[in-house]
């Protein structure tokens, strides 16, 4: 089963007849994908359950503006929908909705209290803000990003001086924030931090995995990928792998609701040549360039976009001649960038020809 159908078949029934699982921890580290813009309350003192917080977000919502977000945005509404009125999830607290988004960051957090002493911190990954994705280039070359500078400020904040046991996770950026943020925070923080979830995140350079900071938490720390994983692929993630089946094909595995479960159980596979591919050619890349190389590349790339005044994915889908536009100014990139680009691009070719002839041999 997938995440869906676990809530569908577990939803009303309690965590003392079913304890947390894989399949709810999963859950609520896709929830910081919603937008709440108010529903969610802002501090703990004001904080309310579940099903609170989704009546008034779907009061306040329609459901012809809700559809105009991308594709992990649409599913994690849906969770929250499937979740408002089921007896397992309903009368949890959530609070401290963090919402930062302009033009040069993005970064949201929610907290999730399972139990008085027991808090879910959900990282946000990467939304339809350009600038987002923009981040997540920068870390190729640059530390701490403005994200992951937030993702450390919010554990310090909020439980510098709090009594409880944290479980830290995330999706695609908001698995690399729980990494980093749990790498960073104080030791007051950090010794409260019972595991830490990236589901199909990017990870680190090998010199902050090689460094006492990641050793110190290295034995909580769970990197959950589908088989056929490509986001996380990218940067190092130690040798922590958890690799589960998903029911996506090609890139569309990064959506974790298809991802798999054996009851409530991640279901375990081995990872696809495919995705040893795409680990294999980003490494190589990111060792073939210096930062002041990937420096430039970001630069470069994201001022196509930026040419176009785009600031979200979403004006691309409701205006593809953007992409015709930002395709030909690609000829004024500096001629090492072209390369770059050429390179990555080889990497995504190989592994969708690997991806393609794992499907056409089953």
């Amino acid at each position: 089963m997938n995440v869906i159908e676990f809530i569908k078949k577990y939803g009303n029934t309690s965590f003392e007849e079913k304890p947390l699982n894989d399949a709810d921890k999963l859950l609520f580290g896709l929830l910081s994908y919603v937008y709440y813009n108010g529903a969610a309350p802002k501090c703990e003192n004001e904080k309310k359950t579940i099903k609170e917080v989704a009546e008034t977000f779907f009061e306040s919502n329609t459901r012809e503006s809700l559809k105009k977000n991308i594709l992990a945005i649409r599913g994690s509404i849906k969770l929250l929908k499937l979740i408002q009125n089921k007896k397992r999830y309903q009368d949890l607290y959530m609070y401290n909705d963090t919402y930062i988004g302009d033009d040069s960051q993005q970064f949201s957090a929610i907290c999730i209290e399972i139990t008085p002493s027991l808090i879910y911190v959900s990282f946000e990954g990467t939304d339809q803000r350009i600038s987002g994705w923009e981040e997540d280039a920068k870390m190729a070359y640059m530390f701490p990003v403005k994200a992951q500078r937030h993702a450390i400020r919010y554990l310090n904040k909020h439980f510098s001086f709090k009594k409880c046991s944290i479980i830290v996770g995330g999706h695609s950026k908001g698995g690399n924030l729980s990494l980093v943020a749990s790498m960073y925070c104080n030791c007051l923080v950090r010794n409260k931090i019972v595991e830490i979830y990236s589901f199909d995140g990017p990870g680190l350079t090998k010199k902050m995995i090689d460094s006492k900071r990641y050793k110190r938490i290295e034995n909580r720390f769970y990197h959950v990928v589908p088989h056929n994983s490509v986001v996380g692929m990218l940067m190092r993630n130690g040798n922590n792998d958890i690799v589960i089946k998903t029911s996506a094909s090609g890139i569309l595995g990064h959506y974790a609701e298809r991802w798999q479960f054996e009851d409530h159980k991640f279901k375990r596979v081995k990872l696809s040549r495919s995705s040893r591919v795409v680990y294999n050619g980003i490494q190589t890349w990111v060792d073939k360039y210096s930062k002041k190389e990937f420096k430039l590349f970001t630069q470069q790339v994201f001022s196509l976009f930026k040419k176009e005044n785009v600031t979200s994915l979403l004006e691309i889908f409701e205006h593809p001649k953007i992409l015709i536009n930002i395709y030909k100014n690609t000829h004024d990139l500096d001629p090492i960038v072209s390369n770059m680009v050429k390179d990555l691009i080889d990497i995504l070719v190989d592994y969708s020809k690997e991806a393609f002839t794992s499907i056409f041999k089953r």
